[in-house]
């Protein structure tokens, strides 16, 4: 289940080659130099087209029952894809899943390369409107690939009566019966209490869900002007608001991690002014999910005595536990210990070391003030449960060392791609494949790199 984190993590080494090559390299056209405004125009215009592809795709397969589906809601769910889960998916539908992400992820290089040194105002306004129609087609999208937002439904309606004080599996191969039955909440009284708010007027299960993914619309606009509040350079920007990631996890499918990223990005942009309004936005994004306490800390990184960095650390993690048990109870922490053990029930050792990867990176961070690029892909193993929408959790770590972003983001499709359970094993051996040959393919560039240092260095 974690191969893929330290798969992406290699992936990693492999796209860095094209960004640190000698001045003489072939592949420095590429990468340095802008393209003309006819291709910077047909890349932008494309990422819609590639990210509409992607929703008809999963709307098709929900339409034919190409596999397990669930259509007891408005928007039917492509879930059980894989036969770990009881599914079947066909092979080609799962393939052309893995040649999209490619495709997108290589789309965002070029827009990478595209704002690279400088924007006109023909790709600014190309960019607001790729954006607006990408969040537009996820809006409004067939079908989702994940049942959250109906679970999100039924917590609304039931309050802090979500939380069940022991957990008693239903069998994983029912595990996603939101149409007939109820999971116990594993998320915080937070966002239990933003959920009752947002849809109390709503009775309809298909309005809830379109009011989920506008409201997560905002929440996704908000990423993308904290990102630029950061002073990162345009083309960070691009990749954050043309990232169909991003738009098919958090908005598609309305997942709530965004709601956690964006308290927890914004804590660390304030923390330089304030770094007690730092910890009462980390507190709120742990009423969302409970582990962004830990991740949190990161809000607190650039306060320059150590002592002081570790001493509001700990105090926001308590605090961020003591009012999490308050305001739901032991029952929240009863469903949290039984999530682990229903899906966990056997030591998952490569979990374990990854986990303990992500740890050390906030350790080091907090202690040091330092970073690794590489460890940036370890934080998805904090989850209970390794899925696609965890990568963003990524994000605020990479926003602390601001130049892991574009890479971060870069890959973002193909991450979510390789978290995914619910695609043909086949497939997933071939974007393993493919992951692999970028990582030779950048192994021989800085290879060759080296060389050309060397004998450049040399006189020769």
């Amino acid at each position: 289940m974690y191969l893929e984190v330290f798969l992406l993590a290699l992936l990693r080494l492999g796209l860095r080659a094209f960004y640190r090559v000698p001045a003489s390299s072939r592949w420095t056209a590429l990468t340095t130099q802008p393209p003309c405004e006819a291709v910077a125009i047909g890349t932008i215009a494309t990422l819609p087209i590639a990210f509409g592809l992607q929703l008809w795709l999963v709307s098709y397969m929900a339409q034919h029952q190409l596999t397990s589906c669930y259509h007891s809601g408005p928007f039917p769910v492509v879930s059980d894809l894989s036969p770990t889960m009881g599914g079947a998916a066909e092979l080609w539908p799962s393939l052309a899943i893995v040649a999209i992400a490619g495709a997108q992820c290589a789309l965002l290089f070029a827009v990478n390369s595209i704002f690279a040194r400088n924007s006109s105002p023909i790709k600014t306004t190309l960019l607001v409107i790729a954006c607006s129609v990408m969040v537009l087609q996820a809006i409004f999208a067939g079908a989702m690939t994940s049942p959250d937002a109906y679970s999100y439904v039924t917590y609304s309606q039931m309050g802090f009566a979500s939380y069940v004080p022991s957990l008693n599996p239903i069998g994983i191969g029912h595990f996603f019966v939101w149409c007939s039955g109820f999971i116990p909440a594993a998320y915080g009284p937070g966002f239990i209490a933003y959920v009752e708010l947002l849809l109390h007027f709503f009775h309809s299960s298909a309005l809830a869900v379109l009011a989920l993914r506008l409201a997560n619309a905002g929440w996704f606009l908000c990423v993308i002007w904290l990102v630029r509040a950061a002073r990162v350079s345009q083309r960070v920007v691009a990749l954050t608001a043309l990232n169909p990631a991003l738009l098919f996890q958090y908005v598609a499918n309305a997942h709530n991690d965004i709601i956690a990223v964006v308290l927890v990005v914004a804590a660390i942009l304030l923390a330089k002014r304030s770094a007690g309004g730092a910890a009462i936005l980390v507190i709120v994004a742990a009423l969302v999910k409970l582990p962004f306490a830990l991740i949190g800390t990161l809000a607190f990184v650039r306060i320059p005595n150590r002592a002081g960095r570790v001493w509001i650390s700990f105090a926001t993690i308590g605090a961020s536990i003591i009012l999490s048990y308050a305001l739901a109870g032991p029952g929240y922490f009863a469903t949290l210990a039984a999530y682990h053990r229903f899906l966990f029930p056997d030591a998952d050792k490569v979990g374990y070391v990854v986990s303990a990867a992500a740890f050390v990176a906030l350790t080091y961070a907090l202690l040091c003030r330092r970073f690794n690029q590489t460890l940036t892909y370890a934080f998805p193993a904090l989850a209970v449960l390794t899925q696609p929408w965890y990568f963003v959790w990524s994000l605020p770590y990479a926003v602390c060392k601001r130049r892991y972003l574009p890479t971060l983001l870069i890959l973002a499709p193909f991450a979510a791609v390789l978290m995914e359970d619910g695609i043909s094993h086949t497939a997933l051996l071939a974007a393993y494949a493919a992951a692999c040959l970028a990582i030779g393919g950048g192994m021989i560039i800085d290879l060759r790199a080296a060389i050309s240092r060397r004998h450049l260095r040399d006189g020769v």
